[in-house]
């Protein structure tokens, strides 16, 4: 379909804000030329202008893209900070088919001088990858010259690929790496194999060996429910330094070691500003221990708003609450303290909890901290909650209807909670209100522009019905708000909505060139690179063909 041009009020309004910051013509001077907004091009726009920029190879595009991990490979140690990052995310998806690739990279530059940047980029690929063969590299890469290499292999391996026999190669690195670097060692030693790492700092503890790293084995040892490490801190806890006595008292006395509860009560009993690092340890122990008694009488006694959000927190760790967590729990949604409420709404209302739901949806319609607060709420059960998201969007249409007088500004709260609502309902508010506003500006930009920047959160139903509206959008600079709407969640559905977009005949050389850049950041490559590759070859536009093969160069 071919668009017709023209220049309406949301291109004359943001070209006259692009005169007056640009053009020689608007810079105040009486005397100087003043610029036609009617002249501008929606090339001009910052959203397009970049891609026609200069770049650093724009020559035709002729790779050959059968497969893609070779280019993914190439990007870590020539990329981009945008394409490095969306390289790395895509070989740690690939799992073992970017393996092979991955080991002749690392091999290719594990011995240059300068090369551990480049090694760094792959080792950060195999921390995030699932694949069994990260492995192996992982392990090679201990025996780098090069701390910042070594200490992310011993990551990679203790926080998910080492196996126990990892844990002597793992544990001479406590030799090796520098002071500062060595509780990461320690931690990926329980990584590998939590009960001989918990044996291994008892006995440190014991000895008196190590007390730099006792701060960090403290928690790891807090949280056991082993009997060997809980008996051992029962004989150990009284020794320990004060700091970090609560961690290794908590599995003792969840082991029903009376002395080292006595001792947790008697700290988190002590309410002065001095203890409360003491009561904050002690909280956080008994959280990662279970001790619920506890975190029962610190949650309704201490008076630190902080502790008593920890001790929150760790009343709703388990995956089902009991009845009197729940009431306790429900009590802290009428807590003097914000922290506290707002702790106790989102972890309520993100189960489901009835009255923490009705608690948040009466919120909407008050002041605006408490808009905000029910609002930091709802938005995790939004999504797969379709009823609450409905009488979420009916009380936020209330709320406007009572600011309807007042400036867009001043609305501008309750505007960007209705686009939090996950339904094609709040986009199309949205995108009426901005219609109806066209020509205003909100918070320094168009209205519409703001407007599609909030519905761009209203889920992929709204971000679908904000695609239809293309159809019949004639505006160059709304179609860009729309465009960058849609596109603004890495799915399924708004990588076809968008291939679809650029590939139809008629679309103008600047949306095409808009939508393939966003499709660069959403990819896959796999799916996205020889679209656009073929795309290029047939765009006619000679500028917009330039810009595209310098995006397909600067990407793949």
């Amino acid at each position: 379909m071919t668009r017709r041009r023209r220049a309406p009020r949301a291109a004359a309004l943001l070209a006259a804000v692009v005169c007056a910051a640009a053009s020689p013509g608007c810079n105040g001077d009486a005397e100087a030329e003043v610029c036609d907004p009617a002249a501008y091009s929606v090339r001009d726009d910052p959203r397009i202008a970049p891609l026609f920029g200069r770049c650093a190879r724009s020559d035709f595009y002729d790779r050959n893209l059968a497969d893609v991990v070779p280019i993914l490979i190439e990007k870590l140690a020539r990329g981009q900070r945008e394409p490095l990052k969306r390289a790395k995310e895509e070989l740690a998806a690939m799992g073992e088919a970017a393996i092979p690739e991955l080991r002749r990279f690392v091999d290719l530059h594990f011995a240059e001088p300068q090369g551990f940047a480049y090694l760094q980029n792959a080792l950060d690929v195999l921390k995030l990858s699932e694949a069994p063969g990260a492995r192996p590299i992982l392990l090679r890469c201990l025996e780098h010259p090069g701390d910042a290499v070594r200490l992310a292999a011993v990551q990679g391996l203790g926080n998910r690929h080492g196996k126990p026999e990892d844990f002597d190669r793992l544990e001479q690195h406590l030799a090796i790496e520098i002071k500062e670097q060595k509780h990461v060692v320690a931690l990926a030693l329980h990584g590998v194999d939590p009960a001989r790492a918990e044996d291994l700092y008892l006995g440190w503890i014991r000895t008196g060996e190590r007390t730099g790293l006792w701060k960090f084995i403290a928690i790891p040892l807090s949280r056991s429910r082993r009997a060997a490490t809980r008996a051992a801190c029962s004989e150990l806890f009284a020794d320990v330094a004060l700091d970090v006595r609560a961690y290794v008292a908590a599995p003792a006395a969840a082991a029903g070691d009376a002395e080292a509860l006595a001792f947790l009560e008697a700290e988190l009993g002590e309410h002065t500003a001095e203890a409360r690092q003491r009561r904050t340890n002690a909280t956080r122990a008994a959280s990662e221990a279970g001790l619920r008694d506890l975190l029962a009488t610190t949650f309704r006694s201490d008076p630190s708003p902080q502790i008593r959000a920890v001790a929150a927190e760790g009343l709703n760790a388990p995956d089902e609450l009991d009845d009197a967590t729940r009431d306790l729990l429900r009590g802290g949604l009428d807590d003097l303290s914000s922290i506290v409420r707002g702790a106790c709404l989102s972890m309520l209302v993100a189960r489901g909890d009835e009255v923490a739901c009705e608690r948040a949806l009466a919120q909407l319609g008050e002041g605006t901290l408490q808009l905000q607060e029910a609002m930091t709420a709802l938005a995790r059960r939004l999504p797969s909650d379709a009823e609450l998201a409905e009488r979420t969007y009916r009380r936020l249409l209330e709320r406007d209807e009572l600011e309807a007088f007042l400036p867009l500004n001043e609305r501008a709260g309750t505007l960007k909670s209705i686009g939090q609502v996950p339904t094609p309902a709040a986009a199309e508010f949205l995108r009426a209100l901005a219609l109806e506003h066209d020509g205003e500006l909100l918070e320094g930009l168009p209205v519409h522009r703001w407007a599609m920047i909030q519905a761009a959160n209203t889920g992929d139903p709204g971000r679908g019905w904000l695609a239809d509206q293309l159809a019949d959008e004639e505006d160059p600079l709304r179609r860009l708000d729309l465009l960058w709407a849609i596109s603004a969640a890495r799915t399924d559905a708004t990588r076809e909505r968008l291939l679809a977009l650029v590939e139809e005949p008629g679309v103008s050389p600047e949306e095409v060139l808009f939508g393939a850049a966003r499709l660069c950041q959403l990819g896959p490559t796999a799916e996205v690179a020889g679209r656009l590759k073929r795309l290029a070859n047939r765009m006619e536009e000679p500028e917009a063909r330039v810009a595209l093969q310098c995006l397909l160069w600067k990407w793949y």
